[in-house]
C-alpha cells in the first residue's frame, strides 16, 4: 500500500474558508488513520506479485502526456500536479475528484517515495473480470488503478482536512472574539448597574437627609413655639405683676387718703382739747390718757402694717418659689430634650453607614445638636443670672425690712424710755394739776402758736397730698402705656405665631414635593432595573445560544485572568474604602468620647445646680427662722408700747415711708421697663433669627432644585447611554443571525460535500469490496465516536452548569454575608488575595467559614449590647424613681408648710383675742383712771357733766371704729387664708399632673423597652434562621461539588480507558 506523500506541493489546496465546513476535524483524521490501517492490512493479507521493474515504471510514466493520457491512449490520473490542483481549489458545489472518473495509472515510486518491495493486491479484481484469465499486464493496471483510486481518495480526504482546521480556526478566533466582546459588554452592563444602584443608593441618602433637615425643621419650629408660649406666660406674668402694682399704689393712695382723713380729725380733735384745756385745767390728765390710749392705737396700726408688709414679703417668696419650682421643672423639662436629642444621636450613629455623605451628615447633624445644646445652656445660664439677680433683690430686701425692723426696735426702746418717764410724770401729775393754773397764760400763747404751726403743717400736708395724687396720676398715665405696648407686644407675637404657621404650611410643602420627589425617583430606578433586568436576559439569551459554539477554553481563560486582574483592583480598591471606613470609624469614637466627656460635663454641671438649689433652700429656710424671730420680737415690743410719739411725728413719718414706698414703686417701674426693653429685643432677636431661618430654609430649596435637575440629567445620560447599550446589542443580534446564517451554509456545503463523498464512496464500494468494508468500519467509529463526544458534551456541560451553580450559590452566600458584616472584619491569610471558588475552593471556604463565625460574634456582641442597653435602662428606671421619691418629699414639705401656715392663722387669732383682752382692760383702766380723778376732784362743777359725756361718748364711738378696724382686717386675713387655700390647692393639682405625667412617661418608658427587647429578640431568631439556612446551603453546594468531582472523576476514566481501547 502506498503512503502518504512526504513532500506536498505549496498549491494543492487554496485557503478559501467557505469550500468547506465540518463539524469535527477529528472525525476526518479518524477516518484516515482507520482507511490507511485497512489498507495496509488487505494489502499483507492478499497474494503478493512481483512489481514491475523500476525501468518499466519510469518508462510508464514517460508515456504519461500532459493532457493525462497514456501512449496507449487510455486516461492517466496521477499524484496531483500543479495542473490538476485548479479541480481542488474551485467551488466545492462543482468539485470533481481526479481519479474516479478515469483510469488511473500507478505513481512511480520515486515520487511517492516507497521501497521496491512494497505488496500490492491485485487477485480483488476477478470479479471484473469477464471469466477468462488476466494476463499479468492487466494484473498490474489494474492494482495501478485501485492504489490510484486509493491515493487520490487519501489526498482528497487531507486536504479537506486542512481546509477544515483552518476554517475551524478562523470561525473558532471570530467566536472568541465574540464571546469576549459579548463578556466585556456584560461587566460593563454590571458596572453600570451597580453605578446606578450607588447612584440610586445616594439620592435615598439625599432623601434621607431631606427628611432630616425637615425633622429638624419641625423641632426648631416646636422650639419657637414654646418660646412664644414662653413669651405669652411672661407677658402675663409681667401684666399681672403691673396690674397687682397698680392695685398697690391705689391702696397706697387710698390709705394716704384716708390717714389724711385721720390726721384731719386728729388735728380737730387735738384743737377741742387744747380748747377744752385751756377752759379747764383738769381735762389735761384725761385728755393725756386718751392720747396715750390712741398711741396705742397707732403702734397697733403701725404693727398690724409691718405685718402686713412681712405677710405681703412672705407672699412674694413663695411666689419666687414657685417660679424658681416652674423654672427648675423647665430646666428638668430641656435637660430631658438634651437627653432625647442625644438618644436620637446615638440611633444616628447606630443607623448611619460609613461613606463620607453619611459623615457629613453625621457632622452636621452633630453640630446641629451641638448648637442646640449651646442654646440650651445659654438659656439655663440666662435663667441661673436671672435666679440671682432675683435672689439678690430679695434678699436686699430682706435686709431693708431687717433694717427697718431694727429701727422699730429702736424705736421701741425709745418708747419704752418715754413711757417710764410718762409714769414719773403721772407721779408728779397732781403737782403739776397745781401749776397748770399758773401755766394757763402760757398755754394759752402756746395754743395760739400751735394753731399757728397747725394751719401751716396742713397746708403743707394738703399740697405734698396733691403732689403725691399728681404723682399717682403720673404713675397710672405710666402703668396705661405699658399696658399699651404690651398690647402692641401682644399684637407683634401673635404676627409672629402666623409667621410660624406659614411657615409650616411651607415645610409641609417642601415634605410634599421631596415625598414626589421620591416617588418619582423610586419609579425610576424601578424602570431602570426592569430595564437592566431585561438587558440581562438578553444577555442570558445570548450566552446560552453561544454556549453551543464554545470549543476551546483559551479564550476563556484570558478573559478570566483579565477578570481576575480587575478584581485584584476592586480589592485594593476594597481595601482602601476599608482603610477609609476604619478611619471613620475611628473619627467616630473620637466624636464619641467627646459627646460622652460633654455629657458628664453636663452632669457635674447638673449636680451643681442641685447643690445651688439646696443651698437656696436652706437660705430660705434661714430666712423663714429670722422672720418668724423678728415677728416674735415685734411681738413682744408691741406688747410692751404703751405710749406713742406724738400724732405729728407719725404722721411725718409715715409720709416718708410713703415717700420710700413711692420710690420703691418707681424703681419697680423702671424694672418692668427694662424687662418690656429686654422682651421687645428678644422678640426682635427671635424675628431675626426666624428670617435667618427661612433664609436658610429657601436656600436649601434651592440646593435641593439643583440636585434634582443634576440627578435628572445624570439619568438622562444614563437613558442615553442605555440606548447605545440597545444599538450595540442589536448590532451583535444583527452580527449573531449573519453568523448562523453563515453557519446554515457552510453546513449546507458540509452536506452537499457529505453527499459527493458517499457518492465517491458508493462507486468506490461498486468498484471494490474492502472499500465498502472501510466505509462500514468509518460509519461504526462516527457513530461511536459521535456518541463518545456527545456523552462527553453533555457531561461537560452538566459538570459546568453544576459547578456554575455551585460558584454562583457560593458567591450570593459569601455577598449576603459581606452585606451583614458591611466591612470585612475576617483578615485574610497573605497568599490568600482571590475570593472566588472556581479560582481556589479551600482559600474561599476558609473565608466562608471566617464570615459565619463573624456572625456569631456579631450574634454574642448583639446580646451583649441587648444585656447592657437592659442595664442601661434599669439604671434609668432608678433615676425616675429616685426623682419621684423626690418629687413626693416636695409633697410633704409642701403640705408641712401649709400646716404651718395654719398653725400661723391660730396664732395670730390667738394674738387678736389677746389684744382684745388687752383693750378690755385699758378700758377698765381707763374707767378705773376717770373714777379716781372724779373722786380727786374736791370741787368739780355741774356744767362739766355734759362735757365728760361727750368725751365718753367720742371715746366710744373710737373703740366702735377700732373694733371696725379689727373686724376688717380679720376679714382680710381670712380672704388671705382663703387665696393661701386656693393656692396651695392649684398646686397640688400641679404636683399631681406632674406625677400622672411622669407615671405615664415611665409606663412609656417601659412599653418602648419591651418592644425594643422583642425586637431584639425576634432579630436574633432571624439571624440564627438565615444562619441555619447558609448552613444548609453550603451543606448542599458541597454535596454537588463532590457529585460534581465524583462524576468529573469517571467521564476522565472513561476517556482514558476509550483512550486505551483505541
Amino acid at each position: 500500500m502506498a503512503r502518504m506523500p512526504a513532500n506536498l506541493p505549496d498549491t494543492s489546496l487554496s485557503d478559501d474558508p467557505t469550500s468547506l465546513s465540518f463539524n469535527d476535524s477529528s472525525m476526518l483524521s479518524h477516518l484516515n488513520d482507520d482507511l490507511t490501517s485497512h489498507n495496509i492490512s488487505t494489502a499483507s493479507s492478499s497474494n503478493p506479485l512481483s512489481t514491475p521493474s523500476q525501468t518499466n515504471s519510469f518508462s510508464h510514466h514517460s508515456r504519461i502526456g500532459l493532457n493525462g493520457r497514456t501512449a496507449s491512449g487510455d486516461v492517466s490520473v496521477g499524484p496531483p500536479s500543479r495542473l490538476n490542483t485548479r479541480y481542488l481549489s474551485e467551488d466545492d458545489s462543482t468539485y470533481v475528484v481526479p481519479g474516479i472518473a478515469a483510469t488511473p495509472k500507478r505513481p512511480t515510486r520515486k515520487a511517492t517515495g516507497e521501497g521496491e518491495n512494497t505488496p500490492i493486491a491485485p487477485g480483488r479484481e476477478k470479479s471484473k473480470r469477464s471469466g477468462a484469465t488476466m494476463t499479468l499486464r492487466e494484473h498490474e493496471q489494474a492494482a495501478e488503478e485501485r492504489e490510484k483510486q486509493l491515493f487520490a481518495l487519501k489526498m482528497h480526504v487531507h486536504f479537506l482536512e486542512e481546509r477544515l482546521q483552518n476554517h475551524q480556526t478562523g470561525d473558532q478566533e471570530i467566536m472568541i472574539k465574540q464571546n469576549v466582546e459579548l463578556k466585556v459588554m456584560t461587566q460593563t452592563q454590571e458596572m453600570e448597574l451597580k453605578k446606578m444602584k450607588k447612584a440610586m443608593r445616594e439620592h435615598e441618602k439625599v432623601t434621607s437627609a431631606f427628611q432630616q433637615q425637615i425633622a429638624g425643621l419641625e423641632d426648631d419650629l416646636a422650639q419657637a413655639h414654646e418660646e412664644n408660649e414662653l413669651l405669652r406666660d411672661t407677658r402675663e406674668g409681667s401684666r399681672t405683676h403691673l396690674l397687682d402694682a397698680n392695685a398697690a399704689l391705689r391702696e397706697e393712695k387710698d390709705e394716704l387718703e384716708r390717714m389724711l382723713k385721720e390726721t384731719n380729725e386728729e388735728m380737730v380733735s387735738l384743737q377741742t382739747k387744747l380748747d377744752m384745756r385751756s377752759s379747764r385745767a383738769s381735762s389735761v390728765a384725761s385728755s393725756r390718757i386718751q392720747e396715750l390710749e390712741e398711741r396705742i392705737d397707732q403702734l397697733e396700726q403701725d404693727g398690724e402694717h409691718w405685718r402686713r408688709e412681712a405677710d405681703s414679703a412672705i407672699a412674694a417668696l413663695d411666689a419666687r418659689e414657685e417660679e424658681l419650682d416652674q423654672e427648675r421643672d423647665e430646666r428638668r423639662r430641656l435637660e430631658l430634650v438634651v437627653e432625647r436629642l442625644e438618644l436620637a444621636n446615638e440611633r444616628a450613629h447606630v443607623e448611619r453607614s460609613e461613606s463620607r455623605a453619611e459623615m457629613l451628615d453625621e457632622r452636621e447633624g452633630r453640630e446641629a445638636l451641638e448648637d442646640a445644646n449651646n442654646n440650651l445652656r445659654d438659656r439655663l445660664a440666662a435663667q441661673e443670672i436671672k435666679n440671682q439677680t432675683d435672689i439678690d433683690r430679695y434678699e436686699e430686701h430682706i435686709e431693708a425690712l431687717e433694717s427697718e425692723l431694727a429701727e422699730l426696735s429702736e424705736r421701741c426702746e425709745r418708747v419704752d424710755k418715754t413711757n417710764m418717764m410718762r409714769t414719773e410724770e403721772l407721779a408728779v401729775a397732781q403737782n403739776e394739776i397745781d401749776e397748770l393754773s399758773e401755766a394757763l397764760a402760757n398755754s394759752q400763747a402756746e395754743n395760739e402758736e400751735l394753731r399757728a404751726q397747725n394751719q401751716s403743717e396742713n397746708q403743707r400736708l394738703v399740697e405734698e397730698q396733691e403732689e403725691i395724687i399728681r404723682e399717682l396720676d403720673a404713675k397710672t398715665q405710666d402703668v396705661d402705656q405699658l399696658e399699651n405696648e404690651l398690647a402692641f407686644s401682644n399684637k407683634e407675637v401673635e404676627r409672629l405665631g402666623q409667621d410660624n404657621f406659614t411657615l409650616e404650611e411651607d415645610l409641609d410643602r417642601l415634605r410634599q414635593e421631596a415625598e414626589r420627589m421620591a416617588r418619582d425617583h423610586d419609579a425610576e430606578t424601578r424602570s431602570i432595573l426592569n430595564q437592566s433586568q431585561m438587558e440581562s436576559e438578553m444577555s442570558s439569551v445570548l450566552k446560552t445560544k453561544l454556549s453551543d459554539t464554545k470549543r476551546e477554553l483559551l479564550a476563556t481563560q484570558d478573559a478570566l485572568n483579565d477578570l481576575e486582574v480587575k478584581y485584584k483592583n476592586l480589592l485594593d480598591r476594597e481595601d482602601d474604602l476599608k482603610r477609609r471606613a476604619r478611619d471613620a470609624v475611628e473619627a467616630r469614637d473620637s466624636e464619641h468620647a467627646a459627646r460622652v466627656k460633654a455629657e458628664k460635663e453636663m452632669r457635674a454641671l447638673g449636680d451643681q445646680l442641685l447643690e445651688a438649689e439646696d443651698e437656696m433652700k436652706a437660705l430660705r429656710r434661714d430666712l423663714g427662722e429670722t422672720e418668724r424671730s423678728l415677728n416674735r420680737e415685734i411681738e413682744d415690743k408691741t406688747r410692751s408700747l404703751e405710749e406713742l410719739q406724738s400724732l405729728l411725728s407719725s404722721t411725718r413719718s409715715r409720709l416718708e415711708q410713703r415717700e420710700t414706698d413711692i420710690q420703691a414703686v418707681e424703681s419697680a417701674l423702671h424694672a418692668l421697663d427694662s424687662e418690656k426693653r429686654k422682651i421687645g429685643e428678644s422678640a426682635t432677636t427671635d424675628k431675626f433669627s426666624l428670617e435667618l431661618e427661612v433664609d436658610r430654609l429657601r436656600r436649601d430649596l434651592s440646593r435641593c432644585e439643583d440636585d434634582l435637575h443634576r440627578a435628572r440629567d445624570d439619568l438622562k445620560e444614563k437613558e442615553k447611554l442605555r440606548r447605545e447599550k440597545e444599538a450595540a446589542l442589536d448590532k451583535l443580534h444583527d452580527e449573531n443571525r449573519d453568523l448562523t446564517t453563515q453557519l446554515s451554509g457552510q453546513s449546507q456545503i458540509r452536506v452537499n460535500l457529505t453527499e459527493k463523498l458517499t457518492a465517491a464512496q458508493a462507486a468506490a464500494k461498486q468498484a471494490e469490496s474492502d472499500l465498502q468494508a472501510a466505509k462500514a468500519r468509518v460509519a461504526e467509529l462516527e457513530q461511536k465516536l459521535n456518541k463518545d463526544q456527545r456523552s462527553m458534551l453533555a457531561s461537560e456541560s452538566q459538570y459546568r452548569d453544576q459547578l456554575s451553580e455551585r460558584n454562583t450559590l457560593l458567591l450570593t452566600i459569601y455577598q449576603y454575608l459581606d452585606k451583614i458584616l458591611g466591612v470585612d472584619k475576617t483578615p485574610k491569610k497573605g497568599s490568600a488575595l482571590e475570593t472566588k471558588p472556581f479560582t481556589n475552593f479551600a482559600v474561599f471556604h476558609d473565608n466562608l467559614i471566617s464570615r459565619l463565625k463573624a456572625v456569631s460574634q456579631i450574634q454574642s456582641d448583639f446580646e451583649k449590647r441587648v444585656k447592657d442597653a437592659e442595664t442601661r435602662f434599669v439604671d434609668k428606671l432608678t433615676d425616675l424613681k429616685k426623682q419621684l421619691d423626690n418629687r413626693w418629699k416636695q409633697i410633704d414639705r409642701f403640705e408641712s408648710s401649709v400646716k404651718n401656715l395654719t398653725e400661723m392663722r391660730n396664732t395670730w387669732r390667738r394674738k387678736y383675742n389677746l389684744k382684745e383682752g388687752e383693750l378690755e382692760q385699758a378700758k377698765s383702766a381707763n374707767s378705773e383712771l376717770s373714777s379716781q380723778l372724779t373722786l380727786l376732784r374736791r370741787a368739780p362743777a355741774a356744767a362739766d357733766a355734759p362735757a365728760e359725756i361727750r368725751a365718753l361718748t367720742a371715746r366710744a364711738n373710737q373703740a366702735e371704729r377700732r373694733a371696725n378696724v379689727a373686724q376688717n382686717q380679720l376679714a382680710s386675713l381670712e380672704e388671705r387664708l382663703a387665696a393661701q387655700n386656693d393656692r396651695n390647692g392649684s398646686a397640688e393639682i400641679k404636683w399631681e399632673a406632674r406625677i400622672k405625667e411622669y407615671e405615664r412617661l415611665l409606663k412609656e418608658a417601659n412599653e418602648k423597652f419591651k418592644r425594643e427587647r422583642q425586637g431584639a429578640k425576634e432579630r436574633v431568631n432571624e439571624l440564627e434562621a438565615t444562619i441555619k439556612s447558609l448552613q444548609k446551603q453550603i451543606d448542599l453546594t458541597n454535596k454537588r461539588a463532590q457529585q460534581i468531582h465524583d462524576v468529573a472523576e469517571a467521564s476522565g476514566k472513561r476517556e482514558s480507558m476509550g483512550g486505551g481501547g483505541r
